[in-house]
């Protein structure tokens, strides 16, 4: 609510100093447009909008009979079983157990197989694809 109170100030304020050629209304504005940016940053959890996961598209004949020749190609090294990674909600990236990105978000463990069919991208920080990482 106060940052609603702070936005409209700062327009209000905005239009005022606009229109009267006044400097103190333009510096009124701005310093309400700055609390609000701080108040929006420092509560961005309030503010963040949640991504819906992606649904899974069926695989095209073409890219069926890829990942068919793939498995039969892999031998038994495919065989290695699928680590876990961690995912924050609406974040896009996928991490390392104790990666210092994720700290103390509510963090979900999944494969990483399904953190890469669903989307997300290794962070460049904790690197939880590279197979000494994740072994």
């Amino acid at each position: 609510m106060l940052v609603v109170a702070l936005l409209v100030t700062a327009l209000v304020s905005l239009c005022v100093g606009l229109l009267l050629s006044s400097t103190v209304w333009l510096i009124v504005s701005l310093v309400a447009s700055v609390l609000a940016g701080l108040l929006i940053y420092r509560n961005r959890e309030i503010f963040a909008i949640s991504r819906p996961p992606r649904a899974k598209r069926p695989p095209t004949a073409k890219h069926a009979d890829d990942v068919e020749q793939t498995k039969v190609d892999a031998g038994p090294a495919s065989k290695r079983p699928d680590p876990n990674v961690w995912v924050v909600d609406g974040r896009p990236r996928y991490h390392r157990s104790g990666c210092q990105i994720i700290g103390d978000q509510d963090a979900v463990t999944i494969p990483l197989s399904q953190a890469s069919e669903d989307g997300f991208i290794p962070c460049s920080l904790c690197e939880p694809d590279r197979i000494d990482a994740v072994a």
